[in-house]
Formats: C-alpha cells, structure tokens, sequence
C-alpha cells in the first residue's frame, strides 16, 4: 500500500492510504495540478501527470479536468495552456474565463516567500542604484564651488538619484516580468506574474504594476498586508492590476 502525500502552497500534506488519497481527489481537494508524491517515485509531479500507481491517476492514454479532476480520454476534452477541461466542465470554463476569474489548480504565492523575492530583487536593483548615486555625485558636485553651489548640488544630486531609482526599478519590473512573467528574485523561488486565467502579463500590464506598487508603498504597508487575509494571496497592487503571483 503507497503513502501518498500531496502539496499545499509551501506545505506537505500527508500521509494517506490509496483510499484516503481517492476520497481527496474524489472531494476535489487534490486537483489535476496539484504537486503528490509517494515512495515510489522520484519526485513530485501534478496528480494529472501521474500515469501508474495513483488512485485514479489518469492512464497514458488520458487526461485529468483541471476543473472537476475527472479523468477522461483526450479525444474528450480541451487542452488550455497545458491543463484539460471535461465537455461538462468546458460551460463553467468558459464562462470563468470570461468574467476574468480565476481558474482552479493555481498554487498560490504566500506573503513571506513574495516578501524574500522582493529583497533579493532589491539587493539585485542596488547595485545599478549606487553606479547612479555615484556617477551622478562624481559630476555634480565638482560643479558646485561655493557653500550655497554645495547646497542646490545636494538638491541636484536628490532629484537626479531619486529619479534614476524610479527609472531602474521601473525598467526592472517592465522588462522581467514582461519577457518572463518573473523578476529574478521571483525566479529563484519559482514564482510567476499571471492573469487571472493563468496567461502571461505583457509589457503594458507589468509597466502599470510596478506604478501600482509604488502606489501601494503610499498605504503604510496595508496593501501588503491584504494579501494574508485574500484567498488568493492578492496585494493591492495585484488588485489594481488583476494579476496573481503562484506557484509553479
């Protein structure tokens, strides 16, 4: 008898019997894209990939609904962005696809992980931001001779450095998440910006979220803190810009 164990954002969930593992998948508790693992095998996959030994596990010829985990023969459902969707299903799928709904099987990202990310892209950024704080210091204030010259070249210097952060971080954000759907920091702990529908973001929406973010710092860290009470793990700026970040 296999020890099955399946997972939960950031969590292992287990262990149980081939029965209690049917009866999860049964309930839609485990969902065609969620992580399992058993003994025998030698690494996690999705449930709708496990082709021998699971209970219900789709076969080689079949596929797993992503929406009510029916497995069903290929010739039977849809295929979208790499999930299958039943015939009975596909109404409610279209129908969430839409209304801009989230789609079910999405793992996703908690507070403290996307909080990690965001420092390591910040040290990331740092380093372009103190190439500007030093290149700009080494023109403008040679410039400035007098005590009065010294003091409207702090100002100088003050707009110049605050300016080229916006211009970095913003460049940052547009371009990574744009080509990749990821900043590096996102990357290493396999993180991804999608739409609601589980779609790329493109370079117009990942332009608008990092001004949502910089919106967001206005809120006194409240439009971060949303995101532990959303079910969704939305901040506000995900909000604004109608995107999530899971799991991949």
């Amino acid at each position: 008898m296999a020890t099955w164990y399946y997972a939960e954002g950031q969590n292992q969930i287990g262990p149980f019997s081939d029965e209690e593992f049917s009866a999860l998948a049964a309930e839609r508790k485990i969902l065609a894209s969620t992580l399992v693992w058993n003994e025998s095998m030698p690494d996690w996959r999705p449930y709708g990939e496990v082709t021998s030994g699971a209970p219900g596990a789709a076969g080689a010829a079949q596929v797993a609904c992503t929406m009510c985990n029916r497995i069903v023969p290929p010739e039977d459902a849809i295929e979208y962005q790499g999930t299958y969707v039943c015939a009975d299903c596909k109404p409610e799928f279209v129908q969430r696809l839409k209304e801009g709904m989230s789609l079910p099987g999405m793992v996703y990202a908690g507070f403290w992980i996307r909080f990690v990310a965001v420092l390591v892209d910040g040290l990331i950024q740092m380093i372009f931001l103190c190439g500007i704080a030093a290149g700009s210091a080494a023109i403008i204030f040679p410039l400035a001779g007098g005590a009065d010259l010294a003091v409207e070249g702090q100002i100088v210097w003050q707009v110049v450095y605050t300016l080229g952060t916006y211009v970095i971080q913003c460049a940052y954000q547009t371009f990574f998440l744009g080509r990749y759907g990821a900043t590096p920091g996102k990357m290493i702990f396999r993180l991804k910006v999608v739409r609601p529908d589980g779609s790329k973001i493109t370079y117009w929406r990942s332009f608008g979220r990092y001004w949502a973010t910089v919106v967001n710092g206005f809120t006194c860290l409240i439009g971060y803190v949303i995101a532990a009470f959303d079910d969704e793990k939305r901040t506000l700026h995900d909000h604004i810009c109608s995107t999530r970040v899971i799991i991949t």
